[in-house]
């Protein structure tokens, strides 16, 4: 039931408030900055949720090794949040949480329903009058997310499905490989300099994944013979450099 459901979201919250307070994490608000470009346009936005991406191994959050060269020297240019939680082990309830800024439930709630109906982000700038765009590198119909991102009002979504012109090389085990995908984003940005319209753009990535294999041969910085030992470090952490190679590649596009 609905009160039940209710129930569960209070007790959850209340123990996340309780955690945090145990471990001396105190909540700030932070005054917002107005942007406004010269002219007062809307702004075109690029927004990027990364698949199995735990803080813990990257030098951007003061990880000791350096994982995430490139985007290094971007730095003073970021504001880096570090104190990131998941209270659910499932992608899907990560992208309805980003869609809509509600606290995901504590269960896989997109195998349950065919199509959602509240507000999201995408509705909102809609009606703002932007063009809304999706790049997912994984397939969306994965985890239930095809019937939650259909039912939005995305002009376009592309993923490995429909993305067309796709060659055996361009694949790995779940859908496009990021560098092919950044090739498309740059693509499509370069088409979209020719509207007045904003663009919204979301890049929904499926890469890294367990069990961490890189999809190109020329990035194992870091010794991944601890995979003997049944640890994945290694080879997480040299797929941090092929996202940090291809991040940096798109900030350059853009």
């Amino acid at each position: 039931s609905s009160s039940a459901a209710s129930d569960v979201y209070k007790r959850q919250v209340h123990e996340l408030i309780k955690g945090f307070a145990a471990a001396n994490i105190n909540s700030t608000r932070i005054k917002g900055r107005e942007i406004t470009t010269p002219e007062a346009q809307p702004m075109n936005l690029v927004l990027i949720m990364l698949e199995s991406v735990n803080n813990r191994y990257l030098s951007l959050f003061g990880h000791n090794e350096l994982t995430m060269p490139k985007m290094a020297k971007y730095k003073d240019r970021m504001e880096i949040f570090p104190l990131f939680f998941s209270n659910y082990p499932e992608s899907s309830n990560a992208d309805v949480s980003l869609m809509t800024g509600l606290f995901p439930p504590p269960h896989i709630y997109l195998l349950d329903k065919v199509e959602y109906r509240a507000q999201t982000m995408v509705d909102s700038l809609k009606l703002a009058g932007y063009h809304c765009s999706l790049f997912s590198s994984g397939f969306i119909s994965d985890s239930g997310l095809a019937p939650f991102y259909r039912s939005q009002k995305y002009d376009q979504i592309y993923d490995p499905e429909n993305l067309g012109d796709l060659k055996p090389k361009d694949i790995w085990t779940w859908g496009v490989k990021k560098h092919v995908m950044i090739d498309r984003i740059a693509e499509f940005i370069n088409q979209r300099k020719k509207h007045d319209q904003p663009f919204f753009l979301y890049f929904r990535t499926a890469f890294p994944h367990a069990p961490f294999r890189t999809v190109t041969g020329d990035h194992s910085t870091f010794d991944m013979s601890d995979i003997a030992q049944g640890s994945y470090v290694g080879r997480f952490k040299n797929c941090m450099l092929y996202l940090d190679e291809q991040f940096a590649r798109l900030i350059e596009e853009i």
